[in-house]
C-alpha cells in the first residue's frame, strides 16, 4: 500500500483508542529529507501526550518499533517567514525568557510572538542557547551512535504529516548524493535519506523541557525551511542522556573532526 493511501486511512480510522491497523508503510518527505517506516500501527490517543505537537486534538499513531506519526489537518509549514528584524528585538529579554521556559512548544510560541523565524532566532542566540555546527556533524552522530548503540530520535515533517523514528539505524551509506540509513527488524522497517545539496545549516539548540534544557540538532535548507530534528529520546522525569549531551557538546566545541563526503558534484 502506498504511503498517501496509508496516511488517509490512518486519518479516517474509527473505533476505540489504540485501534490496530495492518502493517503499512508511512512516508514523510520535505525538500531535503525523506523517512519511511513499515510496521503495524496503533492509535495511542491524541497529541496531548506528545510535547512537540501543537494541536492536542490530533490523533497519534505508534508502532512496536517506536515510530510515531501524526497528521495535522493543515500541512506542516517548512518555513516560518520572519516578520521582524533582529534590530527590533530585545535579544537580552529573549535570552532571559528562553531560560525560564519549561516546554518545547513554549519556545516556538515565544519566537513566533516576537515575529522571528526559527533559523533567525537561532542566529540571534548563537553562543548563548544555540551553536552553529559543521554539516559533517550529522554523519558523525549517526556513525558513532551505531558503534556504541546510543539511542536517538529523528523527526521529519512535510506536507504529508510528521514521522518520528528511533535509531541507531545501522551503518551510513551513500548513493546518488544522498546519505542513507536503513534498518530492517522483525517489528518494523525504517529507511531515511538526506539530500546533501539541500542541507544548508545545522544548529545545536538548547530546547526547554520540564527536566531542563535538552540538546537538539536542527537542520535547515537554504530558504530557512526546517528539514529535520535529531535528539535523544525523552523519558518524562529523567534528565537528558549524559552520553548524548557529551557528544553534542563536543560537536559545538569542535572536538570531533569528521569530513562529510563531497558527492554534491
Amino acid at each position: 500500500m502506498n504511503a498517501p493511501v496509508a496516511i488517509a486511512l490512518l486519518n479516517q480510522a474509527e473505533g476505540p483508542c489504540a485501534a490496530h491497523v495492518p502493517a503499512w508503510t508511512v512516508l514523510v518527505e520535505n525538500a531535503g529529507v525523506w523517512v519511511s517506516h513499515h510496521g503495524a500501527w496503533q492509535r495511542v490517543g491524541q497529541a496531548s501526550g506528545v510535547p512537540s505537537v501543537a494541536d492536542p486534538a490530533v490523533a497519534v499513531w505508534r508502532t512496536e518499533a517506536g515510530a510515531t506519526a501524526w497528521f495535522p489537518a493543515q500541512p506542516v509549514a517548512s518555513v516560518a517567514a520572519p516578520r521582524a528584524r533582529l534590530q527590533e528585538v530585545d535579544l537580552l529579554a529573549l535570552g532571559d525568557a528562553w531560560g525560564g521556559l519549561r516546554h518545547p512548544l513554549a519556545l516556538s510560541q515565544l519566537i513566533t510572538r516576537l515575529g522571528l523565524g526559527r533559523q533567525q532566532a537561532w542566529t540571534a542566540m548563537e553562543g548563548v542557547h544555540t551553536h552553529r555546527l559543521p554539516l559533517a556533524s550529522l554523519e558523525h552522530v549517526w556513525r558513532l551512535s551505531d558503534e556504541i548503540q546510543m539511542p536517538w530520535q529523528l523527526t521529519v515533517g512535510g506536507g504529508q504529516g510528521v514521522l518520528r523514528v528511533r535509531g541507531p539505524l545501522g551503518a551510513v551509506r551513500w548513493q546518488g548524493g544522498c546519505c542513507l540509513l536503513r534498518q530492517q527488524a522483525p517489528v518494523g522497517h525504517t529507511e531515511m535519506g538526506l539530500r546533501l545539496d539541500a542541507l544548508h545549516e545545522l544548529w545545536l539548540v538548547m530546547v526547554p523541557s520540564p527536566e531542563g534544557l535538552r540538546s537538539r540538532l536542527e537542520g535547515f535548507d537554504l530558504a530557512g525551511g526546517l528539514l529535520l530534528t535529531l535528539e535523544a529520546p525523552r523519558v518524562p522525569g529523567a534528565p537528558e542522556s549524559a552520553a548524548w549531551r557529551l557528544l553534542v557538546q563536543g560537536l559545538s566545541q569542535g572536538r570531533h573532526a569528521c569530513t562529510l563526503r563531497c558527492v554534491r558534484h
